[in-house]
């Protein structure tokens, strides 16, 4: 058997460090998709709204800033309890993710308490020209 020389231990060094730089697989819109929507959630639940609305469609932050959607976010009737991401479905430029909200409801009549729900929805995202995929929100 050889004797271990630093110039080999070094090459064996060399090609552990390219091996661990290697890229990882590419991975599928559903996967980039889950992932995206997971995150957009999380930074809306910290009220990271700056975080948040980088995940919003470009269309959309050409009609709303950042100030505007936040202002939105938090005069809702409706608080976001927690959001559980289930699936994603994609078929070409558009991905349809499900979600299962919890949410609170403050009713509008006086004297009624706030009642807790669930509320599953449906996110639609668009894969844009700069090759990011973006929530497109609804009215």
């Amino acid at each position: 058997m050889k004797p271990v020389t630093i110039r080999n231990a070094g090459l064996f060094l060399a090609v552990l460090l390219l091996a661990a730089c290697a890229p990882n697989p590419p991975k599928t819109p559903e996967e980039t998709v889950l992932a995206r929507s997971k995150a957009k959630w999380e930074a809306i639940f910290a009220k990271d709204y700056a975080r948040a609305y980088q995940y919003l469609s470009p269309g959309f932050r050409e009609l709303y800033s950042e100030e505007a959607w936040a202002r939105r976010v938090e005069r809702q009737p409706v608080k976001w309890l927690s959001a559980d991401v289930l699936s994603a479905e994609c078929t070409g430029r558009v991905c349809k993710v499900k979600v299962d909200l919890q949410i609170r409801v403050k009713p509008r009549v006086p004297g009624v308490p706030p009642v807790e729900v669930p509320a599953p929805i449906t996110e639609n995202w668009l894969l844009a020209e700069d090759g990011q995929w973006y929530y497109v929100p609804k009215r």
